[in-house]
């Protein structure tokens, strides 16, 4: 027997009062709507906004079960999104919280799992939010190794903590921490992809701590000095501290595709990523996603699949 009164209530009241001042958002209580097949399913909350005139629904049932949902049950509610093309996305509320398979089914599925009094504004708003990463790379260097072009003797001559190291187009010599921070922000791209294969192996909870990446560097035009002989710096193996932020997508345009009889086709997102480059986003009837990549030449690419990551076996796949 169904069970969502008291939660649905109190979720509902909530809701209202997140987007009280929406004119783009309308909320629906116990809301029939149709699958693939024509058949009326009831989703127990429907949202329906627009965001830079991208349409989001999102779909939400409530559970005021006494024991914990089963895995069993967020397969079924993702059965009956996942034959309705129209929503975007999938929340699940529990008032007794969920069973052990239950919570890890989410990462296959991809629906937010919330323990019904945990449910705040904050979380309610960001349910409408398209998100960038955004990657913060902090002045913490660690376990660096550095490479000189000389003898093993000369080099013990070095001392590594205070090694200053001079360009030979300005004699005045400036730490080496210095020269490895300026080499990261020119290879900011390189940073970011070897950044972003180590996020996807984190936990949940650590998405958005700290973390540190490894690195290697080869430099050109810099020495140390030992006994008034120029030592060339070769190159360093370090380590920096990242993190990721997620920030608000910077969206330009975005359409919604019909075909005559006013059945969505497919939906289209461009997002600014940075000054010389715009993302477009594909999502066609199927909910197949495709990545578009235009440079500053108005030239376009698509972006292709390069690897999986599979958080239950925690393997990369090509």
């Amino acid at each position: 027997m169904k069970e969502n009164g008291k939660t649905l209530e109190r979720i509902i009241r909530l809701i209202e009062e997140t987007f009280i001042n929406n004119a783009n958002t309308q909320i629906f209580k116990n809301y029939k709507i149709n699958n693939n097949s024509g058949n009326k399913r009831e989703i127990d909350i429907l949202i329906k906004s627009k965001v830079n005139n991208y349409e989001i629904i999102i779909a939400i049932e409530c559970k005021d079960y006494k024991r914990k949902v089963s895995a069993k049950e967020v397969e079924a509610f993702n059965s009956k999104c996942l034959r309705i093309n129209s929503i975007n996305k999938k929340v699940l509320i529990s008032q007794n919280g969920f069973q052990k398979d239950a919570i890890e089914s989410p990462r296959d599925f991809g629906i937010d799992l919330l323990i019904a009094n945990k449910v705040n504004t904050e979380i309610v708003f960001s349910w409408l939010s398209i998100k960038q990463l955004g990657l913060i790379i902090e002045n913490r260097l660690s376990n660096t190794t550095v490479f000189f072009e000389a003898d093993e003797d000369l080099i013990e001559q070095i001392n590594k903590s205070e090694l200053f190291i001079y360009n030979q187009t300005n004699d005045s010599p400036k730490h080496l921490d210095y020269y490895i921070l300026e080499a990261i922000k020119e290879n900011k791209d390189r940073i970011w992809n070897v950044a972003i294969i180590q996020w996807l192996t984190l936990d949940e909870e650590k998405k958005f701590d700290s973390f540190q990446i490894n690195f290697n560097i080869q430099f050109q035009g810099l020495y140390a000095k030992v006994n008034d002989l120029n030592i060339n710096l070769l190159g360093v193996n370090s380590g920096v501290y990242v993190k990721f932020k997620e920030r608000p997508a910077n969206i330009i345009d975005a359409r919604v595709l019909r075909d005559n009889n006013n059945k969505i086709l497919a939906n289209s997102i461009s997002i600014d990523v940075n000054s010389k480059v715009i993302s477009d986003i594909i999502i066609n009837k199927e909910k197949k996603t495709s990545f578009f990549e235009t440079n500053q030449n108005d030239e376009s690419i698509k972006l292709q699949t390069l690897f999986t990551y599979d958080p239950k076996t925690k393997e990369f796949k090509k």
